[in-house]
């Protein structure tokens, strides 16, 4: 039985050990024991209204926004997001802040006690899903917005069981197509997956093979599909475009929350633009010694391109010294393809930690041979990615984007800190 743990780092150290060693496929990828989790905890999930978000791009975005629009009701709110770029705590949120290290760390002690006592031996992801939802049952929280981590269908989230559950399923796209599928249309039916009997369901239109699997998914299951017009190009200019479709798709779901449990705004709040909501990782854009660095964690072509357009749709005329890494499985060439037009130099390295399943990192020189088929001719391989970003802080360049993979990310941000960047 683990000890009491103190400390995050103890606690990052002791659920890094649930992390599982090998995951080949799709097999062993059920519910079984997060329903067994969860029935020995007395299903605390269902416990209270939740709005459950799906979707290859912009998910983590949607739900921070989703969750912040529910604060301004007054209502007590819980949000879950995964993966965390710089600490576990960020999945358990509570009024759009983390617990206290002593808290957490406490409440996590406890539940894991229980935990040992089951006959199933949860994953890290499922562990901490389980944590998530007994956690925001202990706070007693009216609502909690809960992204899913990958899919949706078998995903460790999908456990909920109410009826009024909204669903959010934001684009979607070719990623994890070694466990959900190489099409979109079988991807589609993934992340439709967490749509259960009676659900609300918000989505953009996205072109027929997803919009009718979403359709079919929704009509199976006797719930209500809201299609949602895309927002007005002038709408919210203060943000990335991408972060525009966000919060606008978030804000029709939340609307609707409102009005069905006759919920009013607190008196001063807007309620439509929650736009200073921090959102780690997310195009989060850095002045720092004279130069713009920008932060993101697309890992795809398809978050690739969003990314790529907001950048230009920003700074027209900039080019960037990139710093990048990417999981192995990733579609290089398309990741490649989209960032060539805003290339000016690119380092190329690898990361190490891991959360959810096995991580690692495509072999860099790999990269580099296709940066050269993809037009991208000034590339340099530095491993270390610690002393990849001294280079990218070292380069003249007055544009730097660190890309490619939120495992990168928790390399650099730690750094940021250090120096005062960030907080």
């Amino acid at each position: 039985m683990q000890s009491n743990i103190t400390s995050i780092k103890q606690a990052e150290a002791y659920l890094a050990s649930f992390v599982p060693k090998n995951v080949k496929m799709t097999g062993s990828y059920n519910l079984d024991t997060m329903k067994t989790i969860m029935s020995a905890l007395g299903n605390p999930q269902d416990n209270y209204k939740v709005i459950h978000v799906a979707g290859t791009s912009g998910k983590t975005s949607t739900a921070y926004f989703a969750s912040a629009l529910l604060i301004q009701t007054g209502m007590k709110v819980g949000l879950s997001v995964s993966p965390h770029v710089d600490s576990v705590e960020e999945r358990v949120q509570i009024q759009g802040k983390i617990l206290p290290e002593a808290e957490y760390c406490a409440e996590l002690t406890e539940f894991i006690k229980i935990i040992d006592t089951l006959s199933v031996k949860p994953t890290y992801f499922e562990l901490l899903v389980a944590f998530t939802f007994w956690e925001f049952d202990r706070a007693k929280v009216d609502y909690a917005v809960i992204e899913v981590g990958m899919g949706g269908l078998l995903d460790g989230t999908n456990v909920i069981n109410r009826a009024d559950k909204v669903c959010i399923i934001t684009d979607i796209g070719l990623d994890h197509t070694e466990f959900l599928g190489d099409t979109l249309s079988q991807i589609a039916a993934q992340k439709a997956g967490i749509v259960h009997t009676g659900n609300q369901v918000f989505t953009y239109q996205q072109g027929q093979e997803v919009d009718e699997t979403i359709e079919q998914t929704t009509n199976e299951n006797q719930g209500v599909l809201h299609i949602v017009p895309q927002p007005h190009p002038e709408k919210n200019p203060e943000l990335p475009l991408f972060q525009r479709r966000n919060l606008f798709l978030a804000e029709s779901a939340v609307n609707f929350v409102i009005d069905r449990d006759g919920l009013t705004l607190r008196e001063g709040s807007s309620g439509s633009n929650p736009a200073g909501v921090y959102i780690p990782a997310r195009m989060e854009e850095i002045q720092q010694d004279g130069r713009i660095l920008i932060l993101d964690g697309s890992h795809n072509g398809q978050k690739m391109n969003t990314l790529v357009r907001s950048v230009q749709l920003k700074y027209p005329e900039a080019l960037f010294t990139i710093m990048m890494a990417l999981t192995s499985g990733k579609d290089v060439d398309a990741v490649l393809a989209e960032l060539q037009p805003i290339v000016e130099h690119l380092i190329l390295t690898k990361f190490s930690g891991q959360q959810d399943l096995p991580k690692k990192a495509i072999d860099p020189q790999i990269i580099a041979d296709a940066a050269g088929t993809a037009g991208i001719n000034s590339v340099e391989i530095i491993e270390n990615p610690e002393q990849a970003f001294d280079a990218l802080q070292q380069s003249n360049s007055k544009f730097a984007l660190v890309t490619g993979s939120f495992f990168l990310l928790n390399h650099v941000r730690p750094k940021l800190r250090e120096q005062g960047a960030i907080t």
